[in-house]
């Protein structure tokens, strides 16, 4: 319109006399969308680059605590602490609860919302939310190696969404940290 108005004759008139002008109107308008379109599919895919770069680096931190060599006891709260910080960095939570399993009967748990390897939750039907892109409150997710369980961190949510990226590199870490349980106990 800013076009039309100010660069054709006649000047401060909405009409366009010559085809030429209409062409060239048009033409600005099919570039503006192209660009506009491009510019925005641009602009998400730098916010998930971001994004994906955020949980990588938590990956990361997460790997190099637990590889590093430990030697007294209070380095297994350190790893369980870290472990609890980092799932409440990725998944935004309000609060995430380390549950040892000599406290936690699995039996009491049955059906309650769990976060599996895949990243898929499973649980009774009423406890999960309708959108799937949220945690359902709580949800927790079992720290196991070979099929021994070492305990769970209970995750309560803060209202934002996750995607099962997210979901899946939470439970690699649950996975990292009980493989470094399962090593301190053969120690």
């Amino acid at each position: 319109m800013g076009f039309d108005l100010f660069h054709l004759p006649p000047f401060l008139t909405p009409r366009v006399g010559r085809l030429e002008d209409i062409v060239a109107g048009v033409t600005l308008l099919v570039v503006g969308i192209v660009v506009g379109a491009t510019g925005s599919h641009l602009a998400r895919v730098n916010r998930r680059s971001g994004k994906r770069l955020r949980e990588l680096s938590i990956l990361e931190t997460h790997a190099d605590m637990v590889t590093r060599q430990h030697d007294e006891v209070s380095d297994y709260l350190n790893v369980i602490d870290g472990t609890a910080l980092n799932l409440t960095e990725l998944l935004r939570l309000r609060s995430c609860r380390w549950e040892p399993m000599t406290d936690w009967d699995p039996m009491l748990t049955l059906g309650q919302p769990t976060l599996l390897d895949n990243g898929q939750i499973i649980g009774r039907l009423e406890a999960l939310p309708q959108d799937r892109s949220r945690l359902p409150n709580p949800v927790e997710l079992v720290v196991a190696s070979e099929g021994r369980p070492f305990g769970r961190f209970l995750l309560e949510p803060d209202e934002a969404r996750t995607s099962i990226e997210e979901r899946r590199i939470a439970a690699t870490l649950c996975r990292l940290t009980a493989a470094y349980l399962a090593a301190k106990e053969q120690q």
